[in-house]
């Protein structure tokens, strides 16, 4: 049963062409390839799985430089990270999907995670017809990669009748100097590729900010920036320390995945504790499973962490603060007083206990742990009971207790945004 973000397997087919060539192609479009044929790609994936997770101490530099390396990120590594684009892309729509035309300029490409998983996106949920994307990489081979796999794919959606009239660019920068003042942009992505920069900086966190401010700069109107990074804790706190300076010293809106504007209350008060990732649903493509049969793994979900920063204020959904309900800024204690509706978004995973279950929710008034007793579901606050890490929900009628927030039978709990469950 295929479940959330789907890699069309028009895509699937266009990776294995470009990482293994025409008779791996042919083959894998008849069936699949067999584990044999797949061993050496399954040795570089779990060595690349390695180098990403800091397990292996190597630098990140040159990783895609050898045959089977490159294989493996293409066929295992890629696909998740277009998962990742449509993820963000979801909940960026409502500011761009009825354009008829769209820029976009992708910071550090790669072969092309990103821009096809905005590709895709945009063919298949929006009305954006006329889609200009600028590639900028380090990396003269990668932009051979990301021409090669944007415009093929552009063909094939085309041959599904999806047809988006697409101009393509690509140049080769210093990533960390950014670009001569062009655009305006609509999106700016940032795809695994901040936190690869000033890393040997005096201060990155400062750098990394100014770097996202001055594309911000040049967005458009209603445009934003969208930082994508890996789910790994130390690079996932320094992507909240990137979105407290965008707001503290850049004057940027968050767009998501916060509710509030006030600085990340889990960088202030939960120290090296917890860090604000998420996880999405995806239908693994087949190259993919096939190799988590042989090496044990199940690529379920895809973890990451992000931030989409605005020049204008707005949320995903609209949020329902306790600030609004009572005419100014207030606290947990007063929104909880007066019972209130307030937005969150749940930054961890549902957890059972005995006779219980709770989840850490992030909003305007700050981070709190709510918990729902078996004995207090109710019809209006079941929907609790099936909350996904990522989601936005309104709550309202709660009571405070030494361990957080309760969930009572006059409570009211509804989920306004699954995080893209399709």
């Amino acid at each position: 049963m295929q479940k959330g973000i789907i890699v069309p397997e028009t895509l699937e087919s266009l990776l294995v062409l470009r990482a293994l060539g025409e008779k791996a192609a042919a083959k894998a479009a008849r069936g699949y390839l067999s584990g044999s044929e797949l061993e050496d790609v399954t040795q570089a994936m779990l060595a690349l799985s390695d180098r990403f997770n800091g397990i292996d101490a190597q630098p990140l530099e040159g990783y895609m430089n050898g045959r089977w390396q490159r294989a493996a990120y293409f066929l295992y590594f890629l696909p998740a990270n277009f998962a990742k684009a449509h993820s963000v892309l979801a909940e960026l729509a409502p500011t761009f999907e009825a354009k008829p035309s769209l820029s976009v300029l992708d910071v550090g490409s790669g072969p092309g995670s990103l821009s096809l998983g905005l590709l895709d996106f945009v063919a298949r949920k929006t009305a954006v017809r006329s889609l200009e994307i600028t590639a900028l990489d380090s990396s003269r081979d990668a932009l051979k990669d990301w021409r090669f796999l944007v415009d093929g794919y552009r063909d094939a959606l085309a041959a599904e009748g999806l047809d988006v009239r697409l101009t393509a660019r690509t140049a080769t920068v210093d990533l960390a100097s950014g670009v001569a003042a062009d655009g305006p942009w609509d999106i700016v992505l940032f795809g695994d590729s901040l936190n690869e920069l000033f890393r040997g900086a005096r201060d990155p966190i400062a750098d990394r900010a100014r770097l996202v401010a001055s594309y911000a700069a040049r967005l458009s109107e209603n445009g934003a920036v969208a930082a994508i990074e890996p789910a790994l804790k130390d690079i996932t706190r320094a992507l909240q320390a990137v979105r407290d300076a965008l707001v503290a010293k850049h004057s940027l809106f968050i767009y998501a995945p916060c509710l509030r504007q006030e600085g990340c209350p889990m960088l202030a008060e939960r120290h090296d504790r917890d860090w604000c990732h998420t996880a999405t649903l995806w239908t693994r493509p087949k190259i993919a499973r096939r190799i988590d049969q042989i090496t044990g793994r199940n690529k379920f979900t895809v973890k990451f962490s992000y931030v989409v920063a605005r020049r204008t204020a707005g949320y995903p959904v609209p949020t329902l603060t306790g600030a609004t309900a009572l005419g100014g800024a207030v606290s947990y204690r007063d929104a909880v007083s007066y019972r209130a509706a307030v937005s969150y978004r749940a930054v961890g995973d549902l957890l059972s206990e005995k006779g219980k279950v709770h989840a850490l929710l992030c909003g305007a008034p700050g981070l709190e742990t709510f918990t729902l007793l078996g004995r207090d579901v109710c019809p209006a606050t079941e929907s609790f009971q099936g909350l996904h890490r990522g989601d936005i929900l309104a709550v309202s009628g709660c009571e405070e207790k030494k361990d957080g927030a309760r969930i009572m039978p006059e409570s009211r709990v509804e989920i306004v945004r699954p995080f893209t469950r399709e």
